[in-house]
């Protein structure tokens, strides 16, 4: 891949600091300067939120480290074009954000930090997390993909329609009242049966294992707590608003 030359003035002074960013609004004018000195519109950076959270979780902040994403952006980043986009990200925006979100959580920091995620817990706490991630991939999916064709047809690609029968059902296991008790730590479901950590896992299995990038940065995003649109304590509603059209 070609390679952005950040050399002879291409970006702003500061753009070399090790010093870290303090907020997603320095972080903002940051990308902006970049996108200028591009000869791009700073309209196309994107989200700036869910970029933030993941520079801070991944330790990003620092610009020298949001320089090093910025070099897997290529010399012909176009935002007109979008053959790059299409190659690697479609449906996603077409935006920067895109792009920096995809090289973090994609990355080294990102592998090792999803890998302690899973080994630091155990049992119910394990169970609750990936019940989580697993909702927040689907919110995550809503909230980027406009077309829930779209993303369900990523999910459901290369099985027969037996195997997407059983894959709607677990994603209605998902949608009960019992599953959410459990989750949320209600005393009316202190615990799950054997057909319901079956029916976690496979959900949890259909993420992990689908090599789709898209379907890889709302999984992503999702495991490392990553929040979008959605309002807090209203995730199981938005999640039911999200996944008629998969039941």
């Amino acid at each position: 891949m070609t390679t952005v030359s950040l050399t002879q003035g291409a970006c702003p002074p500061q753009a070399a600091s090790s010093t870290p960013l303090s907020s997603a609004l320095e972080l903002q004018r940051f990308l902006s300067d970049w996108m200028i000195t591009k000869g791009e519109s700073p309209n196309s950076l994107g989200d700036i939120q869910p970029l933030w959270k993941v520079a801070e979780i991944l330790n990003f902040r620092e610009r020298t480290r949001l320089l090093e994403i910025l070099k897997q952006v290529p010399s012909t980043f176009d935002l007109e074009s979008g053959h790059y986009h299409q190659r690697l990200y479609v449906p996603l925006p077409l935006t920067l954000a895109t792009y920096m979100m995809g090289g973090m959580i994609l990355s080294s920091d990102g592998e090792k930090k999803l890998k302690r995620a899973i080994e630091t817990k155990s049992g119910d706490e394990l169970l609750r997390y990936q019940i989580k991630a697993v909702r927040d991939s689907f919110l995550w999916l809503g909230d980027l993909i406009k077309r829930p064709d779209d993303w369900i047809k990523m999910l459901c690609s290369n099985i027969d329609a037996e195997t997407e029968r059983v894959v709607r059902m677990r994603v209605a296991w998902l949608t009960w009242e019992g599953t959410r008790n459990f989750c949320e730590k209600s005393p009316k479901k202190k615990s799950l049966g054997a057909i319901d950590v079956s029916a976690l896992t496979n959900l949890w299995h259909m993420f992990q294992e689908n090599e789709q990038l898209p379907i890889q940065f709302a999984f992503r995003l999702a495991s490392l707590n990553v929040k979008g649109t959605w309002s807090a304590g209203r995730e199981w509603s938005r999640f039911s608003a999200i996944v008629p059209p998969l039941l």
